[in-house]
């Protein structure tokens, strides 16, 4: 984040953890202050009053250590401007693919058949949440501690241990959840169509348990800007699961079926990010 913010020519205001000292000379190139909430909020102060102090420090280079490597601010320009062309080009591939794929969605599983993958589909972002959002701290860890692999790889096994707990407790809230399908829904839906759902919704949740439980490696990948690759990956996966359902409907399957492969595809995108 600091190297992001000064290419961009932003003023930069850090606290002294790990790798920071390395980056920033405090009133040379950023301000480095104490992990205190006054100290963070004087420094906001004094940079928002003193536009002269501001804009030199908005526009201060590397200091003296890293000056000999102008190579590196390249680099680094090109990784961040591949990052962001990456984040619209997913954005723009999820908005083409949303207009496009839906409409014969809609057409090949019927009103009903469309409207459990739907349901499914609201459950599946209840089981998400169960992660708790711990999910940025586990990063600012990683990146707070990036000089210092070996603490990393230890907190990186304490968290592994943690998420595989919560996976379980993923794949324990889907069965839950499966287990309410006739109680919830039966009046509205015939036994066929419950027995879809409950098939879905433990579908579903295997995919989310597998994608949550390796979550620690997803933060460490992006710890590590290695965004490049987790992007890459997101729409490879986007498009080659679409043309995958298209497949499986035109060869006669339903709203199952397409919960299975975007289920497949959600396991092999938890397992790619062991690489």
């Amino acid at each position: 984040v600091v190297n992001e913010a000064r290419v961009l020519e932003k003023p930069v205001i850090a606290t002294r953890v790990s790798g920071i000292d390395e980056q920033l000379v405090d009133g040379l190139n950023g301000v480095v202050v104490e992990q205190e909430e006054h100290a963070i909020i004087e420094a906001m102060t004094q940079l928002l009053v003193d536009p002269e102090l501001r804009s030199r420090l908005a526009t201060a280079g590397y200091p003296a250590t890293l000056l000999d490597d102008g190579a590196k601010l390249d680099q680094l320009e090109a990784l961040f401007l591949r990052g962001v062309g990456l984040s619209y080009l997913l954005i723009m591939v999820k908005l083409v693919v949303t207009l496009l794929f839906t409409p014969f969605l809609v057409r090949s599983l019927g009103i009903e058949g469309y409207g459990l993958y739907a349901l499914v589909g609201a459950m599946a972002a209840y089981l998400y949440i169960l992660d708790f959002g711990m999910n940025d701290a586990v990063l600012r860890f990683f990146v707070e501690h990036e000089k210092d692999p070996e603490e990393r790889d230890r907190f990186l096994a304490r968290m592994l241990g943690l998420y595989g707990a919560i996976g379980v407790l993923v794949l324990l809230a889907a069965f839950g959840l499966s287990i309410l399908v006739e109680p919830l829904f039966g009046a509205a839906n015939k036994p066929e169509q419950l027995e879809m759902l409950r098939q879905m919704v433990l579908l579903t949740g295997g995919g989310a348990a597998v994608l949550v439980g390796l979550n620690p490696f997803g933060a460490l990948l992006s710890a590590t800007e290695s965004f490049v690759f987790l992007r890459t990956m997101e729409i490879a996966v986007t498009i080659v699961s679409t043309l995958v359902i298209v497949v499986v409907l035109l060869r006669g399957g339903g709203a199952v079926e397409v919960v299975m492969v975007t289920s497949l595809s959600t396991v092999f995108q938890g397992l790619m990010r062991l690489g």
